[in-house]
């Protein structure tokens, strides 16, 4: 895989992801789990969103088994983002 190859693959996904986000966000707004007014106008639950969001990410985006060396390869890569 190239440096171009490896950028633009993630550029690809990055959109499906934010199109994953913005979705999800409107499905939590809409499902009156959180009263909205009881929030500061700040990034306390949007970045409370993001973080649960980021486990959702990681389980559809995870190869559908892990091998030993995919699990190896997402623990390295961790440390370098």
């Amino acid at each position: 895989m190239t440096h171009k190859h490896f950028l633009d693959s993630v550029a690809e996904l990055a959109k499906d992801i934010e199109a994953l986000i913005n979705d999800r966000a409107k499905r939590f707004c809409n499902s009156g789990a959180v009263d909205f007014d009881s929030y500061e106008n700040d990034y306390r639950l949007p970045k409370t969103f993001i973080a649960a969001m980021s486990t959702t990410i990681e389980a559809q985006y995870s190869p559908m088994s892990w091998d030993k060396l995919g699990r190896k390869d997402l623990k390295n890569i961790k440390h370098f983002i």
